[in-house]
């Protein structure tokens, strides 16, 4: 017996899509797509993918933060004050006349420069995370050759910490979801030499050409065929009976292959099934 010893074999974005139409009646075997076939089959595909960066299955990856030194300004009173959260500045949040100041300054800084308005002012302890990510699994700073690990709290949380603006060693990542997600680090780090690292969900990566392959692992390959088939049926007029029988098919792929690794405390690992 002769194997080909390749492993990589994979369909391209439209190869998915005209499997799809054929197995909802819309295109016959041997046949090819019309364009307008494969723009709608693409928009379906696009919001299915989507739809899969909520199972967190596989796509992770650790990132870093190199933190950066808070903003320091003086105030209106010639004192130094330090900036406690990341803003662009206006007449409101002028140290220290500024009605709202107290929630941006806090008096502890050192090098004080000439407060402007209109000017993007940072926190050492506040970040945005990458455009890409979804979800934090783990985190910890690097600091003196040591890996400090950082209990992570929601957002929710944050907003009960009666001293937001401390500083010491950072204990705590808060992590705020949002379309951009942010991180706020408790107590602030008390200088810039920490190294922030998390192990983060990122987001599945669009089908945006025709030889684009999915960013998914190769057993996905069929639920993506079949649960774009259940999408696109309706729109070719099928009957209940079969779109019943799409839909069917579409949930036991998608049942077989929603698995995720989980690392044990030992360092093995075990199979849960959703």
């Amino acid at each position: 017996m002769a194997t080909s010893g390749s492993y990589d074999f994979d369909l391209t974005r439209n190869e998915i899509i005209t499997s799809a139409l054929r197995k909802c009646g819309a295109v016959a075997q041997g046949e090819s797509p019309s364009a307008e076939q494969i723009s709608e089959g693409a928009e379906a595909l696009n919001v299915i993918v989507k739809d899969l960066d909520s199972f967190r299955l596989w796509k992770r990856e650790w990132q870093n933060k190199t933190l950066v030194a808070a903003s320091e300004v003086t105030g209106t009173d010639a004192l130094i004050y330090s900036c406690t959260r990341s803003h662009t500045s206006s007449a409101a949040t002028t140290p220290i006349t500024g009605a709202n100041h107290l929630s941006y300054w806090r008096l502890r800084g050192t090098t004080g420069g000439i407060w402007a308005d209109a000017t993007a002012y940072v926190a050492t302890g506040e970040f945005v995370f990458d455009a890409d990510v979804i979800g934090v699994e783990k985190a910890f700073m690097k600091y003196s050759g040591s890996d400090l690990a950082l209990a992570l709290r929601g957002f929710n949380e944050y907003m009960h910490v009666t001293s937001k603006d401390d500083v010491g060693e950072p204990s705590i990542l808060f992590i705020e979801k949002a379309r951009i997600m942010k991180g706020y680090l408790w107590p602030q780090p008390i200088n810039v030499n920490y190294l922030l690292n998390y192990l983060v969900y990122v987001k599945l990566e669009d089908f945006d050409a025709a030889n684009n392959n999915a960013d998914v692992l190769a057993k996905w390959l069929r639920w993506l065929i079949w649960e774009l088939a259940s999408e696109l049926g309706p729109e070719y007029g099928i009957n209940m009976a079969q779109q019943q029988y799409l839909d069917m098919k579409s949930r036991y792929y998608k049942m077989v292959v929603i698995k995720e690794d989980i690392e044990t405390d030992d360092g093995s690992f075990i199979q849960s099934c959703y």
